[in-house]
């Protein structure tokens, strides 16, 4: 048996889908959100080490009822780089009656070390935006018409703006963890506050629009 599955590709609904699809194959339920044996692993802007120790200790009980347990770690791409390291050690030796499922865009996403350890699945891509470190460095050097331009782009619904900022969110954390610096840590500060507008329902155009007029190289 596989222990550890990655999902990329797609896109973040798809994704989901294709895990619950997974789940719902090995536990025997219509629904595995509401099984005992299902546990789901998700977060706002990041998934923590602290939820990676507690997801182990969890995984080390016997099922309560299904003959193994499954855990979604949806939207890995979140996970703290030490996050991603301590979840490696349950990758290595992943407990007994266990099956670990990853979602993410793409698996460049993740430590290759993580990676290496899972069966890739791949969904046809579609529907999500992907940014390089070349676009991003791009939008600040533009003028406030052309950052404005850019939004408009990009929030032509609340999903579309909050991947962007996703996007975005990724690139900043992996920047700040190769050199900090206090105007990157501003910047992400920034994308945080306008993820959490868009869950407050705020204009997509107007937080988008707001987020790229306070980027600062």
């Amino acid at each position: 048996m596989i222990y550890t599955k990655l999902i990329v590709g797609g896109n973040k609904e798809k994704r989901w889908q294709y895990a619950l699809k997974i789940a719902k194959k090995a536990l025997g339920e219509t629904s595995p959100l509401a099984h005992p044996d299902f546990l789901l692993i998700e977060g706002l802007n990041s998934i923590s080490i602290s939820q990676v120790r507690d997801l182990e200790k969890k995984l080390a009980l016997k099922p309560y009822v299904a003959s193994l347990k499954i855990a979604l770690i949806h939207e890995a791409e979140k996970l703290t780089l030490p996050a991603q390291n301590a979840l490696l050690k349950t990758l290595e030796e992943p407990p007994a009656n266990s099956l670990i499922v990853l979602t993410a865009p793409q698996a460049s996403f993740l430590l290759p070390t993580v990676v290496s350890r899972c069966q890739i699945i791949r969904l046809k891509t579609e529907g999500e935006i992907q940014l390089g470190k070349k676009e991003i460095t791009n939008i600040l050097k533009f003028g406030v018409g052309e950052r404005l331009k850019i939004a408009s782009l990009y929030s032509e619904s609340k999903t579309q703006a909050k991947e962007f900022c996703e996007q975005l969110l990724l690139i900043w954390r992996e920047e700040m963890l190769k050199e900090p610096t206090a105007n990157k840590a501003k910047n992400l500060r920034c994308i945080q506050e306008t993820l959490l507008m868009l869950q407050a329902n705020v204009n997509p155009f107007l937080a988008t629009g707001n987020l790229l007029l306070k980027l600062v190289e």
